[in-house]
């Protein structure tokens, strides 16, 4: 394991990522503390998406959505799919907006949860 400015930039970015999760864990801990089981038992992040949104996705947005899956950042996606990194970001800017969902962690977990009917579409095309 290296060790240096690289290493610890990636660290922290590593942090940042699991920062939105740990909040939402630590609100829905405070629910359980006060009593309200109820809220506490919601489903943050209930993404459902359908077969219909997902075939509005072009060709190459189904391939970055699937190796989003993967929870690898731009850059990796950028090398493992040999398109500009800039390119990346264009592909999920449009995947959020063609989805419906909010954030870039949203549509990783309908790429996480579709993964099987995105390889499906891409043999089937």
């Amino acid at each position: 394991m290296t060790s240096g400015p690289a290493s610890d930039q990636r660290c922290i970015a590593e942090v940042d990522s699991i920062r939105p999760v740990v909040s939402i864990c630590s609100d829905r801990q405070e629910k359980v503390d006060r009593g309200d089981l109820a809220l506490a038992t919601e489903r943050p992040f209930a993404v459902s998406v359908g077969a219909a949104t997902l075939a509005r996705l072009t060709v190459r947005e189904r391939e970055v959505l699937r190796n989003m899956a993967r929870g690898e950042s731009n850059r990796v996606l950028a090398r493992r799919l040999g398109i500009a990194e800039r390119t990346v970001r264009a592909h999920i800017t449009s995947i959020v907006r063609k989805l419906g969902v909010v954030s870039r962690f949203e549509a990783g977990l309908v790429a996480f949860h579709q993964y099987e009917a995105l390889a499906g579409e891409d043999v089937a095309s």
